[in-house]
């Protein structure tokens, strides 16, 4: 199950053209035209994130965004729109209508730790915490209770370097630190389920006497 993203607008040109960080992230776009069309998609789907792109227009109403939460409650609830639109606070983040795409990666993480305890996001990588289920796009990986241990803890501060110490005491309960290979053999089962190139890791990252780092959207 990829990274769902539905998209609320009338505008068939959104997104724009110029957010190809979506597709380079693999997160798959959805949208409807109407409010019908949401209630489908929410029900089919399943989105991780909703994103009202027509937030100041008579497409949402406060009804509406009541039922995108009974209908989707795990779901991250983003609009674009001025930060003087009324229904903005019950949103759990908005964009202004100048965002890009980037803005918009940048936001999801925190969004969906908002809403859900075990379904983490750092595109373009979902991992489900509770099941130990990855999706990497399509591709979808089962993971060992230390790799989905040790996956989530980078997944929850992505960007920042977390170090050996912090990673054996936090997944293997140890602060012995004169054998860590354990630790090295599931970075590179990690990297094999994550990475293109495993040998060249882009996303989970060595940095080199620190630590590891996740590396989400800049």
């Amino acid at each position: 199950m990829a990274i769902i993203l539905l998209v609320v607008t009338k505008r068939a040109d959104f997104p724009r053209a110029d957010w190809r960080a979506l597709a380079e992230h693999q997160i798959e776009v959805i949208h409807a035209s109407s409010q019908a069309r949401a209630w489908e998609a929410i029900a089919q789907a399943q989105p991780d994130f909703v994103l009202l792109a027509a937030a100041a227009t008579r497409l949402v109403t406060r009804p509406f965004i009541e039922k995108v939460r009974q209908l989707a409650p795990e779901a991250g609830l983003m609009g674009l729109a001025d930060a003087e639109w009324p229904l903005a606070p019950l949103l759990d983040h908005l964009l202004p209508p100048s965002a890009t795409d980037s803005d918009l990666l940048r936001a999801m993480p925190a969004v969906k730790r908002m809403r859900s305890n075990h379904i983490l996001i750092v595109s373009p990588i979902k991992l489900d915490t509770q099941q130990r289920r990855l999706w990497i796009g399509q591709d979808e990986h089962h993971l060992t209770p230390k790799q989905c241990c040790l996956l989530g803890l980078l997944m929850r501060r992505p960007n920042e370097i977390i170090t050996r110490r912090e990673l054996m005491e936090q997944v293997w309960q140890t602060a012995y630190l004169g054998d860590t290979r354990t630790l090295d053999v599931h970075m590179h089962w990690l990297r094999k389920k994550i990475e293109v190139d495993p040998k060249a890791p882009k996303i989970l990252v060595t940095v080199r006497g620190q630590g590891f780092s996740l590396r989400g959207p800049a």
